[in-house]
């Protein structure tokens, strides 16, 4: 698998290349590399192989490249919120594996999440003022906003800041029976 995304990657590269020389908007080609990466920083985290951070970290780059040129849109910030919530909880699986006195890992997830947090929410509230957009997309967005909810839960109670994670938790439960 590690290798057919990195193919995927190549080739996204490649076609933006070609895209910026002929005048094309090669933005599109770079979303899709963003996506390409996360998930093989995903698949980083999941096989414990590669560096997941740095690969997050490349598309970080890209996201703020193709921002800069091309500009920012819902569908870039939501690339943003998945970006910084998987770094979070790439942070938290570290803490995990190497679970000790020392949080720091603990402290730059939950930056990393509150963050991606607070952009999903803003999607949220953007989605629910926009009547044309479909009930999949709603709970699409829902959705997300849940499961980063879940690891921002994982972190406070890593962080030992229980209130917090009563509070996410009962706010993931509201999303949860909403969806």
């Amino acid at each position: 698998h590690v290798q057919h995304y990195k193919q995927a990657l190549e080739l996204y590269r490649k076609l933006g290349a070609l895209g910026r020389q002929a005048g094309d908007n090669e933005g599109i080609y770079v979303d899709c590399m963003i996506a390409t990466l996360l998930s093989l920083g995903r698949l980083y985290c999941n096989w414990q192989k590669g560096d997941p951070l740095q690969v997050f970290h490349e598309a970080l780059d890209a996201l703020r490249e193709n921002v800069r040129v091309h500009g920012s849109t819902i569908d870039r910030q939501e690339n943003l919120a998945m970006i910084l919530d998987a770094q979070g909880e790439a942070y938290n699986e570290l803490y995990e594996r190497e679970p000790g006195l020392d949080k720091s890992k603990c402290w730059v997830a939950k930056v990393l999440l509150e963050e991606a947090l607070a952009i999903s929410r803003s999607l949220n509230l953007q989605t629910g003022e926009t009547h044309d957009l479909s009930t999949h997309h709603r709970t699409h967005r829902q959705g997300q906003t849940f499961c980063i909810l879940l690891t921002v839960l994982t972190t406070y109670v890593d962080l030992e800041m229980f209130d917090k994670a009563q509070s996410t938790a009962k706010e993931a439960l509201q999303i949860g029976r909403d969806i």
